[in-house]
C-alpha cells in the first residue's frame, strides 16, 4: 500500500485494492446543519477522491427536527450493507443510532463525531440552550433520548467516537458512556472550530479513513 500527501499536509493511504474500495460511506448531519454546510462537502469529496461511494442525505426538518421524521427518511432513502460505515455529526449521532436499533442488516463501523442526542441523565441547562442563539434547543420535544443499546451494539463491527477539546463540557461524559456502551474508542482531538463546524476538520477524515486501514 502506498502513501501519497494530502494537500492538508496529513499523509493518507492510497488505496489500491478493490476489497478496500468496497467499503461505503455514509454521512449524517446533525441539528440546523445542512449537507451542504460544515465540513460535510468537503470530506464526501475527500472519501469520493479515494474511489468510495458516500450517501449525505439532506436531512428533513433540521432546525426543529423529529426523531421520527429523521430516522424513517434515512431507513426509506440509504442504502447499507456489510460494507457501510456511518459517520455521524452531533444530533446526526441519535439518529445513527436509533436506526441501527431498526436496520435489519449489519454494517461495517460507526463513527460518532461530537455525539448528541443526549440522554437526560447528561442534560445541563448549558446543553438545553443552543450557544448561537441563546435560546432553547427546538428539538428537545422532538426526541426520547433512550437508546436500546442491546440492538445497536451486534449491528456493527467497529466504533470510533471523536471528541474536540474545544465543545462544551457537558458532552465529555456523554462520549465517555457511549464509548462503554458502543465498545467504542473515544479519541479527544483539536477540531478546527468549534464542534467540528469547519468547513474542513482533518480529524473526522482521519477518523473515517481508520476504519479502512490494515
Amino acid at each position: 500500500m502506498n502513501k501519497k500527501p494530502r494537500h492538508d499536509g496529513i499523509v493518507w493511504n492510497t488505496l489500491s485494492s478493490s476489497s478496500l474500495i468496497d467499503f461505503n460511506f455514509v454521512i449524517l448531519h446533525g441539528y440546523t446543519e445542512h449537507n451542504d454546510t460544515e465540513f460535510f462537502p468537503w470530506l464526501k469529496n475527500q472519501l469520493e477522491h479515494l474511489g468510495y461511494k458516500v450517501q449525505l442525505p439532506e436531512l428533513p426538518g433540521t432546525d426543529a427536527p423529529s426523531e421520527r421524521e429523521q430516522v424513517e427518511y434515512v431507513m426509506r432513502n440509504i442504502a447499507f450493507n456489510e460494507k457501510t460505515i456511518l459517520i455521524a455529526h452531533s444530533l446526526g449521532g441519535a439518529i445513527a443510532m436509533k436506526a441501527l436499533e431498526k436496520l435489519p442488516t449489519e454494517i461495517f463501523g460507526l463513527g460518532l463525531v461530537a455525539p448528541g442526542g443526549l440522554e437526560k441523565q447528561f442534560w445541563t441547562e448549558d446543553f438545553e440552550f443552543d450557544r448561537r442563539t441563546g435560546k432553547r434547543k427546538q428539538y428537545l420535544a422532538g426526541f426520547d433520548f433512550k437508546y436500546d443499546f442491546t440492538r445497536i451494539t451486534p449491528k456493527f463491527k467497529k466504533c470510533a467516537i471523536l471528541g474536540a477539546d474545544n465543545d462544551a463540557d457537558y458532552r465529555l461524559p456523554w462520549m465517555k458512556y457511549l464509548a462503554e456502551k458502543l465498545n467504542g474508542q473515544l479519541r479527544l482531538v483539536h477540531a478546527r472550530d468549534f464542534h467540528f463546524t469547519a468547513t474542513e476538520e482533518p480529524e473526522v477524515l482521519k477518523m473515517a479513513l481508520g476504519f479502512v486501514e490494515k
